[in-house]
């Protein structure tokens, strides 16, 4: 069995060759969000093709039963944007819906498509704002969603009237009406915003395995509400105080080094669930896996949140193994900087701050 002190030193480097460093560009640049839960009136309008594709009788009884899969479909995407956004959707009343809800494939205004994502297909997002408001009434909904046959796939988004899916496809939908609130994707594949290696992306806006998450996306979403949307929908007080974090100094350690994270969150509000996700912000080249050589973008992978404050990079046991290379976490060999950004979830809002690793040959 390896010494208590060996297994420490391989967790966190060298404490001699530890030292602060400048503060972290992500300190200070946190949009907590949750002392107000941002209610959204939701207009979600059917092709006829999916329509059709429903158990009924006749039209009547086929509308009546996409409007209760409507609600069954939104009753978990209110559970992540609650959780995750403090958002929440409402949909407009029955008699609205059933207005936009098409029967006839040939007279509807939504052509049905087989392809996937945008490409050749945005001709809705041109047409879908003015179709909507022409029909429930501009000032009678805040934000739209279009559902296409369950042929299509994947799907394609604007704005907060402008984004459409193939049928009531939750991990689809959750992942397109983020991109209606301005969030780019986080998996590593096109540079630039994204910060998850590509085969461990796991967030929303990544690949979409887990129902968390980025915290680029968190930052996104809450300046959309701040700026370009501050004044659509409701905000209703939700009565519950925002936890603050820390997550702790900024630090150099030498390169291929494992080290380990750790930040603190306090809560006034005895009781609540304190949760913790460490994410890396470096985004960097278009990639499909980083590698341990990489002077930019992201090598280490989220995990889902958890109640413990801290993460070990790599894994322990993995350290113990001297496993330090895999798809979701690998240790930097050459001299760059990692910025990690820690955000709390007391599970009513959340909050972040942000921490610089130097790792320096």
């Amino acid at each position: 069995m390896k010494p208590t002190l060996i297994i420490a030193l391989l967790i966190f480097g060298f404490p001699n060759l530890f030292s602060q460093n400048n503060p972290s560009p992500f300190i200070g640049t946190n949009l907590a969000r949750g002392n107000n839960l941002r209610v959204l009136r939701l207009a979600v309008s059917c092709n006829g093709e999916f329509t059709q594709s429903v158990t009924g009788a006749n039209d009547q009884e086929k509308v009546a039963e996409v409007i209760r899969q409507m609600k069954e479909w939104l009753k978990p995407i209110n559970d992540i944007y609650g959780r995750e956004y403090c958002v929440r959707f409402e949909l407009i009343p029955d008699n609205l819906l059933a207005s936009i809800i098409f029967t006839d494939p040939a007279t509807d205004p939504w052509p049905d498509m087989s392809g996937s994502g945008c490409d050749g297909n945005a001709n809705i997002l041109d047409i879908q704002a003015t179709t909507i408001d022409g029909i429930v009434g501009a000032g009678n909904y805040d934000f739209s969603h279009v559902i296409l046959s369950n042929s299509f796939n994947g799907g394609c988004a604007g704005g907060f009237k402008t984004g459409y899916s193939g049928g009531f496809d939750l991990p689809v939908t959750r992942h397109e009406m983020g991109h209606q609130f301005s969030q780019d994707h986080t998996i590593n594949n096109d540079g630039n915003n994204n910060f998850e290696p590509e085969n461990a992306g796991r967030s929303i806006q990544g690949g979409n395995t887990d129902p968390y998450a980025h915290s680029r996306s968190y930052h996104e979403l809450a300046l959309h509400l701040s700026t370009t949307e501050a004044g659509t929908g409701t905000d209703v007080p939700t009565g519950n105080n925002i936890p603050t974090v820390d997550a702790g100094p900024d630090r150099t350690i030498p390169a291929s080094t494992p080290f380990r994270l750790e930040g603190m969150a306090t809560d006034p509000d005895a009781g609540d669930l304190i949760t913790y996700v460490w994410d890396q912000l470096d985004g960097g080249v278009a990639q499909d896996l980083p590698t341990a050589n990489d002077t930019e973008g992201a090598l280490f992978s989220r995990m889902v949140p958890a109640v413990q404050s801290y993460r070990e990079y790599p894994k322990l046991s993995r350290v113990l193994d001297h496993d330090f290379a895999t798809e979701e976490e690998d240790l930097p060999t050459q001299s760059r900087d990692l910025n990690f950004r820690l955000t709390v979830n007391d599970n009513h809002k959340f909050n972040y701050n942000g921490q610089l690793i130097n790792a320096s040959g």
